[in-house]
C-alpha cells in the first residue's frame, strides 16, 4: 500500500497491511515531579478507516502497568504540573482547533482552557502551576472584513515563507507566545505577550515565573536564512506587549534553552557558525546579557534538538548541583550527557544502540524518562536513574 508522509513525500512500504496498521508508536513523555508515573501519547491508525487516532496513556513506573487515561480520538502532548496535581494536554475544539484542556492527575472531567481561533501548537506550565504560556498563530488577514465576499477569491503572498513543510499554508501567520490562568472558568484566547512579523517558540518559565524565556528569529533577512536567538520577556502585568530583550549575543542559532535555577543566566544549544544551524550541530552555551557565550561541549557531541514550529527540543535540565543533564548524539547514537556548569569534563551515561528523540526529568533530578526507537522497536520509554545511571525498558 502506498501512505502519505506530511503533504510532499511518498513512501512504499515493504511490510503487509496487517501489520503496517497494527504499528504503534508512543510520544511525548512527560514524567511526574514525584517521579512515579509517566504520561504519554499513544498513536495508530484506526482500522478500516485508516485515520490517525492518539489517546494519553498514564504508566506506573514502579509496576510498569499502563491505562488510557483520556478518551479522546486525538489527544496529545500531556505535560504534568509542577505541583502534580493537574495533566494538560491537547485536544481538538468543535471547531478542530487544537487547544489546551486539563483534568486532575488522578483522573476526571477535562475542560479546555485555551480558546486560540487558530488553534495552540505547544504549551508549557508555570512554576506555580497556576498559568500556563502557549503557543498560537496570529494571522491578521482574518481581521479585515471582506467588502465583496461573493466575488472571486484570491489569495496574496506577501513573504517568501507563505508555506511551511508539513504544515502547509501559512498566508502572513505567525505563532506567538500567549498567557493564560488555569483557574478561569471559560477558556480564553489568554494574553498576547509577543508579537511581530516573525515567530516566536518553544517558551520557557523563569524560576520565579517573572519572565519567559523562548527562541525567534528577528532578523532582517529572517525568511531566507534559518537562524534564531534565545529572547527573555518580562510578565509585568501591562495590557501592551513588552519588548523582548536578546540574551543570545555571539550566537547565530539557538534551538534549545533552560533556566539556571537562580534564573540569572540561560544555557542555550546553539551555534557561532555565520551559516551554520543548531539543529544541524549545535554545541551547549551559557548565556546572559552582556556577557560572551560560554561553550561546555565540543564537536563530539551534538545535542538533540526538535523541529522548530513542530517538535520542541528535548528537556534541558539546569540542577541545582550545577550540571545541565541533556540527550545528545555521539557517533550516531543517543546517551544522556551531563555537562558541568563550570567547564569539567562531560560525562556521557545512559544510551546506545538507540535513538533517542525526547527525555523528561522529575522535580529533584532524581529520574529521567527517555524516548527511544531500535532497530526492532519503533518506539520505547527507557526510565535511567540519573544518580546511578542506570537505566531499564519500560515500555
Amino acid at each position: 500500500p502506498r501512505h502519505s508522509l506530511g503533504r510532499n513525500v511518498e513512501m512504499t512500504l515493504s511490510i503487509g497491511p496487517s501489520v503496517a496498521h497494527r504499528l504503534r508508536t508512543i510520544s511525548d513523555p512527560s514524567i511526574s515531579p514525584d517521579g512515579s508515573r509517566v504520561a504519554y501519547t499513544l498513536s495508530w491508525a484506526e482500522q478500516p478507516s485508516l485515520e490517525g487516532r492518539s489517546r494519553i496513556m498514564m504508566q506506573d513506573l514502579e509496576g510498569r502497568t499502563a491505562e488510557e487515561f483520556t478518551q479522546g480520538d486525538r489527544d496529545t502532548a500531556p505535560r504534568f504540573s509542577p505541583g502534580g496535581l493537574t495533566l494538560a494536554f491537547l485536544r481538538r475544539d468543535g471547531d478542530g482547533k487544537r487547544q489546551v484542556w486539563v483534568m486532575a492527575a488522578h483522573g476526571g472531567e477535562a475542560h479546555m482552557v485555551s480558546a486560540a481561533p487558530l488553534g495552540v501548537s505547544d504549551f508549557v506550565w508555570s512554576p506555580d502551576s497556576a498559568r500556563l504560556a502557549f503557543c498560537a498563530d496570529v494571522d491578521p488577514s482574518t481581521d479585515v472584513e471582506d467588502p465583496n465576499p461573493e466575488m472571486p477569491q484570491v489569495t496574496v503572498v506577501r513573504r517568501i515563507r507563505y508555506r511551511y513543510d508539513t504544515l502547509g499554508w501559512r498566508g502572513d501567520a505567525h505563532t506567538h507566545i500567549f498567557v493564560v490562568d488555569v483557574d478561569h472558568p471559560e477558556p480564553e484566547p489568554g494574553k498576547q505577550m509577543t508579537g511581530g512579523d516573525w515567530d516566536d517558540l518553544a517558551p520557557v518559565w523563569s524560576p520565579d515565573g517573572s519572565k519567559i524565556a523562548f527562541i525567534s528569529g528577528r532578523t532582517d533577512d529572517r525568511d531566507s536564512r534559518d537562524l534564531a536567538q534565545a529572547y527573555v520577556v518580562s510578565l509585568n502585568g501591562n495590557s501592551n506587549i513588552d519588548e523582548p530583550e536578546m540574551w543570545s549575543q555571539g550566537l547565530t542559532s539557538v534551538g534549545a534553552l533552560t533556566w539556571e535555577p537562580e534564573g540569572n543566566r540561560l544555557a542555550v544549544v546553539g551555534t557561532e557558525q555565520p551559516d551554520g544551524m543548531a539543529l544541524w550541530q549545535g554545541w551547549l552555551y551559557i548565556v546572559k546579557p552582556g556577557q560572551i557565550p560560554l561553550r561546555l561541549t565540543n564537536d563530539s557531541i551534538k545535542p538533540q534538538l526538535g523541529f522548530p514550529a513542530l517538535g520542541r527540543a528535548s528537556e534541558l535540565r539546569w540542577t541545582q548541583e550545577g550540571n545541565i543533564l541533556f540527550l545528545g548524539e555521539s557517533r550516531g547514537e543517543s546517551y544522556l550527557f551531563q555537562a558541568p556548569v563550570d567547564g569539567g569534563p562531560v560525562i556521557r551515561g545512559d544510551g546506545g544502540g538507540r535513538q533517542s528523540a525526547a527525555m523528561t526529568i522529575d522535580l529533584e533530578a532524581r529520574r529521567a524518562v527517555v524516548l527511544s526507537s531500535s532497530p526492532d522497536c519503533p518506539s520505547y520509554l527507557q526510565l535511567v536513574d540519573l544518580e546511578t545511571g542506570a537505566g531499564k525498558q519500560v515500555s
